[in-house]
């Protein structure tokens, strides 16, 4: 619960403030999948809505649109390859979520072991890392190209600048 009033306390992007906000209060980003009873789940990818933010060159948190630069969070391997599952984000809304989202932010978060049926696409199990990397980085590149529509799969063009 501490962890919570920190992520509460870090002062929201304007874009970010105007999405909805889930039971705690947190805002829920435009790439998250809702569950059949209409919360939301962040370790699943909306499947349906994934592709507008990518193709429409939208950010996947505010869900609004991007123009010349395009940031990525990943971990190690992700920021080397330049290979992603994340719809790419305004630098603002990445960095916000790198300190708020517990996955990311918090050293000790890990998947649950058991995740419910999804409606869209896990995130973990397109993804070689299903263990909490050692760390999170975020890369800025003015491109991204669409790898593989069917799992989600993006590789950002060569950093601009990268943040680890």
């Amino acid at each position: 619960m501490r962890f919570l009033g920190k992520m509460l306390s870090v002062p929201m992007p304007q874009n970010i403030r105007k999405l909805p906000k889930d039971d705690r209060g947190l805002p829920v980003p435009a790439s998250v999948a809702y569950d059949s009873e209409g919360k939301p789940d962040f370790r699943v990818i909306d499947m349906e809505m994934w592709p507008r933010l990518v193709l429409g060159q939208r950010c996947g948190i505010c869900g609004r649109k991007m123009v010349d630069r395009f940031a990525f969070v990943g971990g190690p391997k992700s920021l080397e390859s330049r290979y992603f599952t994340d719809a790419p984000m305004h630098h603002e809304c990445a960095s916000y979520a790198l300190m708020v989202c517990p996955f990311l932010a918090a050293p000790r978060f890990m998947y649950a072991a058991r995740l419910p049926q999804p409606i869209g696409l896990e995130v973990r199990t397109i993804s070689d890392n299903v263990t909490r990397p050692d760390y999170f980085g975020l890369g800025i590149t003015d491109r991204y190209a669409l790898v593989d529509p069917s799992q989600a799969i993006l590789q950002a063009g060569k950093w601009i600048n990268r943040i680890v």
